[in-house]
């Protein structure tokens, strides 16, 4: 046959010539992107969670160190009382002694 003449007996196949096999890889094709979304989901709300916990981390280191600040300022305000106090009593020595 000549390639016109193979051209001429060629036609189109409809969906109904085409056998179910030819299909059959599309329903597990379609599980399978099932199971893709599901674990990107899976993986977008680890991510999630792990923010989530290191923003929870992150506020309480804050506050540890706002806490520490104020213990901090507190023992230099007591500090700061006790040296006056010893100032004023040793004022008051000296002029005890005159």
């Amino acid at each position: 046959m000549t390639e016109e003449a193979e051209r001429d007996d060629y036609e189109p196949l409809d969906d109904d010539d085409i056998p179910d096999a030819a299909y059959a890889g599309g329903e597990e094709d379609h599980e399978d992107d099932k199971d893709d979304m599901d674990e990107l989901e899976e993986e977008k709300e680890e991510e999630g969670e792990k923010e989530e916990e290191e923003e929870v981390k992150e506020e309480e280191e804050e506050e540890e160190e706002e806490e520490e600040e104020e213990e901090e300022e507190e023992e230099e305000e007591e500090e700061e009382e006790e040296e006056e106090e010893e100032e004023e009593n040793e004022e008051e020595e000296e002029e005890d002694e005159e």
